[in-house]
């Protein structure tokens, strides 16, 4: 055994010497060198990369961060909309819109007037006369969705010494020749807890028999007559809005005197009504226009 250990640490001693000798030899050392040099070259361009990287990574982040964590500018307020009157279920906003309850407690928003809106006011004669009578709208023109939800079914009224008389759109009426004025009117059905806040204007357009605006009237209703009906259990509880008689008594310039309603026969009579809410304070804002025509014809003509 001792021999072999012996013989072992002999081969190792000559490896040694045999690899210092070859170590030591010019070729060696010469590839050696370059080995090196070409190692820490390697290094450096490593690192000069890691280090390009790092820095094109820090100005990326530098350049795209702002753009995801930078709060987005704060805009102005502007005029908060603010209640400035209430009215018993009716609150006015200073944005001139309205809220108001119906008779389900749903509170029903009343937008603010548009510029082109009509306004709560009489119109005068010369913009009476000046009226286009092809765009005048039958029926319901509504300001809002929701006017509906305030404001239901509307009729023209004929209103002579017998009372007032529904009339149908386009009704041919046939008039008594006892009868010493006849006037148009209008009803409404409303919901019964907005009928108080509820005004109306009115207009009536007698054509000449060109089918010119030949004769006008126009009129202001602050206070239309209200009637309440129905059972509220029941769910039919209403109430009915009812204007004043109106008649066509102001001549268009130009007009033909043959075209005088009280003289002439089978003139074409139109109606039209606009329908606001009014808090009371001042202020209104409308819900819709209702156009009906009819056409008055004397009896025995």
């Amino acid at each position: 055994m001792s021999d072999m250990i012996d013989r072992l640490d002999q081969v190792a001693k000559e490896a040694g010497e045999l690899a210092q000798e070859r170590l030591a030899s010019p070729a060696v050392r010469a590839q050696l060198v370059v080995d090196v040099r070409q190692g820490v070259r390697r290094r450096r361009l490593i690192t000069a990369a890691l280090t390009a990287a790092v820095v094109v990574v820090g100005v990326a982040a530098a350049v795209g961060i702002p753009h995801f964590v930078k709060a987005p500018p704060v805009q102005p307020a502007g005029e908060a909309r603010a209640p400035i009157a209430t009215s018993e279920g009716l609150i006015t906003y200073s944005d001139g819109s309205m809220q108001v309850l119906n008779q389900r407690g749903e509170a029903i928003d009343v937008p603010a007037p548009v510029a082109d809106a009509p306004a709560f006011g009489v119109q005068t004669v010369g913009e009476a006369c000046a009226v286009n009578p092809q765009e005048l709208r039958q029926g319901w023109t509504t300001q809002f969705v929701n006017a509906f939800e305030l404001m239901t079914f509307g009729r023209p009224l004929l209103v002579n010494e017998a009372g007032y008389h529904a009339l149908t759109q386009g009704q041919r009426v046939v008039l008594d020749p006892s009868w010493r004025y006849n006037s148009l009117a209008f009803s409404v059905d409303v919901d019964p807890y907005v009928a108080p806040h509820i005004v109306m204007t009115t207009a009536t357009y007698v054509l000449g028999q060109d089918g010119r605006i030949a004769f006008v009237g126009a009129r202001m209703e602050a206070q239309p007559a209200i009637e309440y009906s129905g059972d509220k259990k029941a769910g039919t509880y209403t109430a009915t809005l009812t204007s004043r008689g109106l008649v066509a008594f102001d001549p268009c310039p130009g007009v033909d005197e043959e075209a005088d309603p009280a003289m002439a026969s089978g003139l074409v009579q139109y109606l039209v009504v606009n329908m606001f809410l009014n808090d009371g304070h001042g202020h209104v804002a409308p819900l819709g226009t209702h156009t009906s025509w009819i056409t008055m014809v004397k009896e025995n003509a």
